[in-house]
């Protein structure tokens, strides 16, 4: 029989300024709110919006299009009155941490704000950075703290993950803190990411795909399909149909900043349903791949979804899949503007006679190989291996369909 943990956020929101409601989402939380931001070109707009909601009585800021307006104009006739009969506002402090590396350092100068600040509740909103801050802090503080994530960029699936990927102060990766549950909330304000540069939605996706695609993987060398219960399977199998039906329309809003149905379906499934996807889900080859990317000088700065995405044909190659699923996933990436060749990845001909055997040996021997369910087998051949593949493929299914 089934034993598994099917674990996500205690409360998810989406909507057209729902930062304005923070405060009521939040209020059952604590009383005491220290609020990191790091949101680079919006930061007014945001700071506006927090003030906004904790300053002004919460029935002001619900949103009548809310799906639930009814019983959250209730609640915010309740909380409005409990604070007027205590006397006692809920408090609130902002700080900016924008441009800062998650460091250890960093995130125990931010653990030290909340200390004197007395927070009950740590509040993070920004990009993934931000959000990986904040986890930080309860990694130091831990319960009773509360964690709030509200994401103005979402290029991963960090919204609905328990990880902090720790830096150095030269930016490279040193490890990482997990919390033992998800945070409580996940706010999701569409007006502040519709702002986002396109290609962040476009590197989210890969990530996701990726991601599912190792969760599968998982499954079946753990061979462990009969364990895995059915509404568990359908949410891997909504990643494909969500992102093949709705990404490229989900591109068009981003490029436009123009809501639609199609941006909405593809953002929930980034931020909130990947969390349940943990249940199956495990480091598997398209991370391994993005580990060999990521060695090259030029691919250090680039979006983490976007090498996990170029990861997905060379794990389909790997694993033997059917020319039509490998079909499907090229014309996706092609229409979103996931990299999936060398040239796209701006590597030359001498970066793959030189380096890249190389770094596929550092890679299949690295950390997150120790993790996957290949770490006996896998050799730095086999990531050489498929990569050259995929190359090889693409170009030749590209040049037919031309």
């Amino acid at each position: 029989m089934a034993y598994f943990e099917y674990r996500t956020n205690a409360s998810y929101v989406q909507g057209e300024g729902a930062l304005l409601e923070l405060k009521k989402y939040a209020f059952h939380l604590g009383s005491r709110f220290l609020i990191a931001t790091a949101c680079g070109p919006v930061k007014d707009q945001v700071i506006a919006k927090v003030k906004k909601s904790f300053d002004e009585p919460m029935v002001n800021n619900v949103n009548k299009k809310n799906l639930r307006a009814y019983m959250s104009m209730l609640l915010a006739q309740k909380y409005d009155a409990i604070e007027k009969e205590t006397g006692k506002k809920a408090e609130y402090t902002i700080v900016d941490i924008d441009g800062q590396q998650v460091t250890e350092e960093n995130i125990e100068s931010l653990t030290g704000l909340a200390r004197k600040f007395n927070a009950d509740c740590i509040i993070g909103i920004g990009g993934g950075k931000a959000l990986d801050m904040v986890r930080g802090v309860y990694h130091r503080l831990g319960r009773p703290i509360k964690v709030v994530l509200c994401p103005t960029i979402v290029a991963t699936n960090a919204p609905a993950s328990t990880i902090t990927v720790l830096y150095n102060n030269e930016n490279k990766t040193v490890g990482a803190w997990f919390m033992p549950y998800h945070p409580e909330l996940v706010l999701v304000d569409t007006e502040q990411t519709i702002q986002a540069p396109p290609i962040t939605l476009a590197a989210a996706m890969g990530d996701m795909i990726g991601t599912a695609y190792e969760g599968i993987q998982t499954i079946k060398d753990k061979n462990t399909e009969n364990e895995i219960v059915t509404p568990a399977w359908a949410l891997s199998q909504c990643v494909f149909d969500t992102f093949y039906k709705y990404g490229a329309k989900a591109m068009l809003s981003a490029k436009t900043h123009v809501q639609s149905n199609a941006y909405d379906s593809v953002l929930n499934l980034i931020a909130h349903t990947s969390g349940p996807l943990s249940i199956a889900v495990n480091v598997h080859y398209p991370h391994l791949v993005d580990d060999v990317i990521i060695q090259f000088p030029q691919c250090t700065t680039k979006l983490h979804g976007l090498l996990v995405g170029a990861g997905v044909v060379p794990y389909l190659m790997w694993a033997n899949a059917d020319e039509e699923e490998i079909n499907q996933y090229i014309d996706f990436a092609t229409e979103v503007g996931i990299p999936i060749t060398f040239k796209e990845l701006e590597l030359t001909e001498d970066d793959i006679k030189n380096d890249l055997m190389k770094n596929c040996e550092i890679a299949a021997h690295g950390p997150n190989a120790g993790l996957t369910t290949l770490r006996d087998t896998l050799t730095g051949k086999t990531l050489y291996d498929s990569m050259i593949m995929a190359e090889a493929y693409i170009n030749d299914y590209r040049a037919k369909k031309a």
